[in-house]
């Protein structure tokens, strides 16, 4: 199905609605005659230009029991094949992001049996097969970072850490999936007792180099707040914890993304309350407390925004710069994008997706023709969950980010 929505969004929002080859710019959804929820979690673009997205499907009557689920699509969105009735896949359980694309190999990590396991899908027989096992005890994946140098880094929730009771797993592997660090932290979880938060939402993990040491962060419930955690990569100690709970309003901080831009300097999304903050110029991690961002006021507050779901952020390049695009859900329903200076709390454009039925953002990257595409989740019928993939030509992108230009309001 073709919608119209974006071409109206990119309008409303001083994009040109230009002809473009149909492969610059397109919004689908991904129907499906059955009655189960399919959802997005991740995509990637592959060598001929298409995309392939890892879901799940959430089978009528099945208590929620989230399966894989693979659809690969060319490059103007038209579905090629998906794996929905490949019954194979009903062995595997919680898929989660991020999917690696290896030329026609594409690889993800999920559960089966109680144990934690990477699964490869080859283009060629489209049957999953495990590659690797890397823990067992009914630990949960919640995430799995793909690393510029290969491997993985994988967080997890593990239902008895250092026999201290659940806690949360912290695994890097080198590019043969060997692990290099497997750590585990009790009394930090990645699902709350107390809150009534969907922990997939929220959990992500990363790395960077910090004053020449490798670092982690990764996003879990400490202390009963979703706290943003920093981990030495060599000791595996913590170096510093970030939270805030306002003891008046009982409101909770919630840490829905985070980018490193290098040295101290954060993109970064933050909800307390009701309230969403954006901010690209956040500092963290200094020598000097003091000169941290003060968690209470972590940036520009975007009332439009829904605080209870994540906000996805990616450094790319539009118009000749590098930018920090931000994907978050409006209260509207709509995917909401945002484009700031690196750096700064500049905003350079932003546009909306969607149409009446709610659209939630499961990521974003850049393409090929430099343009951006978004993953998301949207539903039909008001009830069954279904994939979206928008697409932004290289142009739209270039407008959006000089969209401050004809606002004035570049700097």
């Amino acid at each position: 199905m073709v919608l119209s929505a974006l071409g109206l969004a990119l309008a409303t929002c001083g994009l040109q609605n230009r002809e473009v080859p149909p492969e610059d710019r397109f919004t689908k959804i991904y129907n499906n005659p059955s009655f189960d929820n399919i959802t997005a979690i991740d995509f990637k673009q592959t060598n001929d230009g298409g995309y392939v997205i890892l879901g799940s499907i959430s089978r009528e009557g099945s208590n929620d029991l989230r399966i894989p689920y693979l659809l690969k699509v060319g490059p103007t969105g038209e579905t090629e094949w998906d794996s929905n009735l490949i019954p194979e896949f009903a062995n595997y359980t919680s898929p989660v992001a991020k999917l690696k694309v290896e030329g026609t190999d594409y690889t993800f990590f999920c559960a089966r049996q109680g144990q934690l396991v990477l699964v490869r899908v080859r283009e060629t027989n489209r049957r999953p097969e495990v590659i690797r096992t890397l823990v067992s005890a009914n630990a949960r994946p919640y995430y799995a970072e793909t690393l510029p140098e290969g491997g993985f880094l994988i967080l997890a929730n593990q239902p008895n850490c250092q026999s201290a009771g659940p806690g949360t797993q912290l695994i890097k592997t080198d590019a043969a999936l060997n692990p290099s660090f497997d750590q585990c932290y009790p009394g930090i979880s990645l699902s709350s007792p107390l809150f009534n938060q969907t922990s997939d939402e929220f959990a992500y993990a990363g790395s960077f180099t910090l004053n020449g040491r490798q670092v982690f962060y990764f996003n879990a419930w400490y202390r009963n707040d979703l706290s943003l955690l920093f981990i030495d990569a060599t000791s595996g100690a913590v170096i510093k914890e970030y939270t805030l709970a306002d003891p008046v309003s009982q409101a909770k901080t919630l840490f829905s993304g985070l980018e490193p831009l290098g040295g101290n300097r954060f993109a970064s999304a933050f909800a307390n309350g009701a309230t969403v903050f954006l901010n690209a110029q956040a500092s963290l991690l200094n020598a000097d407390p003091a000169q941290d961002t003060r968690l209470g006021a972590l940036g520009a507050p975007f009332h439009e925004l829904r605080p209870e779901k994540r906000v996805h952020i990616r450094r790319i390049q539009a118009a000749g710069r590098e930018v920090v695009a931000m994907a978050a859900s409006a209260r509207n329903n709509q995917i909401a994008l945002f484009l700031f200076q690196p750096g700064t709390n500049n905003l350079r454009g932003r546009a909306y997706f969607g149409s009446t039925n709610p659209y939630v953002p499961n990521g974003l990257i850049q393409t090929a023709d430099g343009g951006l595409a978004i993953i998301g989740t949207t539903t039909v019928a008001s009830r069954f969950a279904r994939i979206v993939l928008i697409k932004l030509s290289a142009t739209d992108l270039a407008n959006l980010a000089n969209q401050c230009q004809a606002l004035g309001l570049c700097n």
